[in-house]
């Protein structure tokens, strides 16, 4: 009796404040919101939490649908106020089929820890989730059409922001402006392109970033340049673009993972330059042209790998300067120009494939590529090189070339300065050494099999090493 007593005590005392037709399972309240077909309702405040009690229910899963005088309603919101202040609340299951979470519906909730937005909600009101400062990860559904000012405001410990939703362009005062700790987030191009105002001070430890669709504007890349001393992994795989801004992440110095538009069609001057983290690079079959500088003083880049159907013609002007990890290189087919200085200084360049479809390669193209030790050139017709195309380069290197035009090489004033060889020689395991030193002694050094002849040592290409 008491027990019952005190209910409709705490139940009296709330209706200044929250009106309700009746009460539920776990004591929450609901308005009727429709009371004819399709009868529906909204859960406009919890019982016991509306008393001064708020620390007995830490849990909650609002129903789909809820009984009441023998009529079956569909839940389909959550009222203002609905569980303002409470304290004890850690975790809320909102199901599929609520439309609507009213103004500062979840305020002042200091123990929730994460909230999940189902794909039916439409619109969040007015600081719904304000100040619940326990939050770490916040998950906001496919059909968020409309986000009310500050409704995530003052949630200082956010790590996780996720927005599925492709509709948002704008979102007055909505802002993550004071979070310190966020280091993920996913989310459609439309909201980033709002970046600049949602998430003004949000870059202090933003470390992954993932595109789910559409066009990025500049302004997003001003976003993730912001986030240049933390971020880690950067995700653009989806979006929809077709071409980026110059210098769109220049100096991101962190970055080690990097994925490009699947249909971009340039990489712009400068797009990638001085991200000296990054360890490999995957160029999207779409591309054209690697634009001048592109990827200039990648320090760690040691892998670009081309697409099989790839479309790049062109490699521009110091495209790759400075990338000292680069070991081999092959430019796939399609590629007709290596750009001035493309690869200069790419110190550790081993091995160079040229494609078929070359036809120039600049001045100081791979110069100072000083531990060259062989090429590839698939070209039916000696490609334009120039006098310093491989300045500082070993002329003693074998080039192997097709063999139907080794004299055609060997007659060029520039190319037959190199060791060239039928392509049909070129050797492919240690038993097929071709050099100009044959028959010499074999032995292991740090790892590498030479071959001593007369007291000079040769590698397996048969390149001069020394003694």
């Amino acid at each position: 009796m008491k027990k019952i007593l005190s209910l409709f005590v705490a139940i009296f005392a709330t209706t200044a404040l929250w009106a309700f037709d009746f009460v539920g399972d776990n004591y929450l309240c609901y308005n009727i919101t429709s009371s004819s077909e399709p009868y529906t309702v909204e859960v406009t405040c919890q019982v016991s939490f509306s008393s001064d009690n708020y620390y007995g229910i830490s849990s909650f899963t609002i129903p789909t649908t809820v009984e009441h005088n023998g009529i079956t309603y569909a839940v389909t919101g959550i009222d203002d106020r609905a569980f303002l202040n409470c304290f004890a609340l850690k975790s809320i299951t909102i199901p599929e089929g609520i439309t609507n979470i009213g103004t500062i519906a979840f305020e002042n909730c200091k123990a929730l820890t994460s909230i999940t937005i189902p794909n039916s909600v439409t619109n969040i009101g007015q600081s719904a989730f304000g100040n619940d400062s326990s939050l770490t990860s916040i998950t906001i559904g496919k059909g968020v059409i409309n986000i009310g000012s500050r409704a995530f405001s003052r949630i200082e410990n956010l790590t996780k922001f996720i927005c599925l939703s492709p509709h948002l362009t704008s979102i007055p005062e909505f802002s993550l402006s004071d979070q310190a700790h966020l280091d993920t987030v996913i989310a459609y191009a439309s909201f980033l392109n709002i970046s600049e105002e949602s998430l003004t001070n949000a870059s202090k430890q933003l470390q992954y970033v993932s595109v789910l669709g559409g066009e990025l504007k500049d302004n997003a890349f001003g976003f993730f340049r912001r986030s240049n001393k933390t971020l880690k992994v950067l995700d653009l795989t989806n979006s929809t673009n077709t071409t980026l801004s110059d210098e769109m992440l220049r100096n991101c110095h962190t970055i080690e993972e990097l994925y490009l538009p699947s249909n971009l069609t340039h990489i712009p001057y400068m797009g990638v330059a001085e991200c000296v983290k990054l360890p490999s690079i995957t160029i999207p079959a779409s591309v054209v042209e690697i634009e001048g500088r592109a990827f200039e003083n990648c320090r760690m880049l040691s892998s670009v790998n081309f697409a099989e159907d790839g479309a790049v013609t062109t490699i521009g002007d110091w495209a790759f300067y400075n990338c000292h990890e680069l070991t081999n290189i092959t430019i796939p087919e399609g590629v007709t120009e290596i750009g001035h200085a493309a690869f200069y200084g790419c110190t550790y360049l081993t091995e160079i494939t040229l494609p078929s479809t070359i036809q120039e390669v600049a001045d100081n193209g791979f110069a100072l590529c000083g531990k060259l030790q062989k090429m590839h050139v698939k070209a039916m017709v000696p490609p334009a090189i120039h006098a310093k195309t491989f300045y500082e380069v070993n002329r003693k290197i074998p080039v192997y070339v097709p063999d139907e035009v080794v004299e055609d090489y060997k007659n060029d004033p520039y190319w037959k300065e190199f060791f060239i060889q039928e392509e049909s020689k070129a050797p492919t395991s240690v038993d097929n050494i071709q050099s100009p030193n044959a028959n010499g002694e074999k032995i292991f050094r740090d790892g590498q099999l030479l071959i001593i002849r007369d007291g000079r040592t040769y590698n397996v290409m048969g390149v001069e090493l020394g003694k």
